[in-house]
C-alpha cells in the first residue's frame, strides 16, 4: 500500500540548520559543475568523437556539465537496449515499480 500523499512541506531557509543544509547541497553541486558525463546505453558509458557544454541558463558563463554527442548512428542501439531494459521492468508488480519511484523521492529529498 502507498503511504498518503502529503505535499513536501515549505523550508524556512532563516532557520540556520536548514539554511546550512541548502548549503551544503549547494557546494556539492559545485563541486560536480563542469565534469564530463558519458551516454549510458545498456549499462555501459558510451562517449563520442564530438562533445557539447550544457550551460546554466542563469549563469551563462557557468557550464554544468559536458556531454558526449552522440551521431543518428547510435539511435538504434539506445532503443534495443531500452526495449531489452523493459521486458523485466514490465513484468515487475506494480507495488514493487512504485515502491523503486518512492526510494528515488527519498533520495530526491535527502
Amino acid at each position: 500500500m502507498l503511504p498518503e500523499f502529503r505535499p513536501e512541506t515549505h523550508t524556512d531557509f532563516s532557520d540556520p540548520p536548514a539554511r546550512e543544509a541548502q548549503e551544503s547541497a549547494l557546494d556539492e553541486v559545485d563541486r560536480r559543475v563542469g565534469r564530463e558525463y558519458p551516454n549510458r546505453i545498456g549499462g555501459r558509458n558510451v562517449g563520442a568523437r564530438a562533445s557539447f557544454e550544457s550551460i546554466n541558463p542563469s549563469n551563462p558563463g557557468q557550464v554544468v556539465g559536458i556531454f558526449p554527442r552522440q551521431d543518428a548512428s547510435i539511435v538504434d542501439t539506445a532503443l534495443e537496449a531500452a526495449a531489452r531494459a523493459f521486458e523485466p521492468w514490465r513484468k515487475t508488480p506494480a507495488q514493487d515499480r512504485a515502491a523503486v519511484l518512492l526510494r528515488a523521492a527519498a533520495i530526491m529529498r535527502r
